[in-house]
């Protein structure tokens, strides 16, 4: 609250009274919201605790879908891989002629 104003300088005895005034607010402001703190403060990071458990277990299981993903592709990869290459084995040695030699035991002629 200000002094009424009549035109007088303000004394340093009103000046104190607004700094008192001010300190007081200023202590019942902070014990309210200490008390709160304290009250509330237990709920709060319990709730707080429960929600990052919440939010690891599912980043966790997106992780093991994403990684259970990842497995599938390259096994599936490595079985195309080992498909195309026994079918270039299979016609390389059928135009060269390597398979049928390879199974009667002699050596086989590599094409230069």
């Amino acid at each position: 609250m200000q002094p009424e104003r009549t035109g007088e300088p303000m004394t340093n005895a009103d000046a104190q009274g607004h700094r008192d005034h001010r300190f007081l607010i200023g202590l019942i402001t902070g014990s309210v919201l200490g008390v709160g703190a304290m009250v509330f403060g237990p709920r709060v990071i319990s709730a707080l605790r429960e929600q990052v458990a919440d939010s690891a277990k599912s980043l966790g299981r997106k992780a093991q879908g994403v990684r259970d993903d990842v497995c599938d592709v390259v096994a599936h990869g490595a079985q195309e891989v080992e498909r195309y290459a026994t079918e270039a084995k299979t016609e390389h040695a059928a135009r060269t002629g390597t398979h049928s030699a390879a199974h009667h035991g002699t050596p086989a002629r590599h094409a230069r």
